[in-house]
């Protein structure tokens, strides 16, 4: 599980110093839509800006999706 992490974000690390930021973290339109069949049926999305903060959060990124230097150093990177 370490070794993963370390791989994802380390290819974040690679993509934030290539210009990709957290403008470029989108999710399809279809995405935003209450669901009408299947497991999504009326269940409706949540926010995706707060979702992605914790999703960040979770990480060990900043809210803009960098990782942090903590992080980059637990990791060894």
């Amino acid at each position: 599980m370490k070794i993963g992490e370390r791989i994802f974000t380390l290819q974040r690390q690679i993509n934030i110093e290539d210009g990709l930021s957290r403008k470029d973290d989108m999710l399809p339109q279809k995405m935003f839509n209450t669901g009408d069949k299947g497991i999504r049926k009326g269940k409706i999305p949540e926010p995706f800006k707060k979702t992605l903060l914790g999703y960040y959060r979770y990480r060990g990124w900043d809210n803009n999706g960098k990782p942090t230097e903590e992080k980059l150093e637990e990791l060894g990177l």
